[in-house]
């Protein structure tokens, strides 16, 4: 016996989801980073409704931040191998050099935040390292 015994929900064939089908790591990865991605403006905007007092340092870094996600996600690997038309300004050297200054976008932005969140405490006294 199973845990519903209806004799309707016998025949029901449910097909599978296509996403899932393969190899699912990238895909679990892909829902994932998106999930974050909009917890994080969710908690930003949420905050800026809430509290007026909000710096626009932070809006910048979410900006920034998605500027570099954009910029990173538009290079495909055949870009970066070189296996695309020849056509454009710079091919795949521009891809790389495109690819690099998004991940350096995306790498001050985490160091901005992270000094951005602790810097605060530290001005205002409030975190002490225990060697006064």
């Amino acid at each position: 016996m199973g845990v519903c015994n209806c004799v309707y929900f016998e025949n029901i064939n449910v097909p599978s989801c296509v996403w899932f089908e393969g190899d699912k790591r990238n895909t679990y990865a892909s829902i994932l980073a998106a999930l974050f991605f909009f917890a994080g403006w969710w908690i930003i905007i949420d905050a800026a409704s809430v509290y007026k007092n909000v710096l626009p340092g932070y809006y910048v870094c979410g900006i920034v931040g998605t500027l570099s996600l954009i910029m990173v996600n538009s290079i495909s690997n055949a870009q970066m191998r070189g296996d695309t038309y020849e056509g454009g300004c710079l091919g795949s050297c521009g891809a790389r050099a495109w690819l690099f200054v998004g991940f350096v976008m995306g790498i001050c932005v985490c160091d901005r935040i992270f000094w951005g969140t602790l810097f605060p405490f530290h001005e205002n006294r409030l975190m002490t390292i225990g060697l006064e």
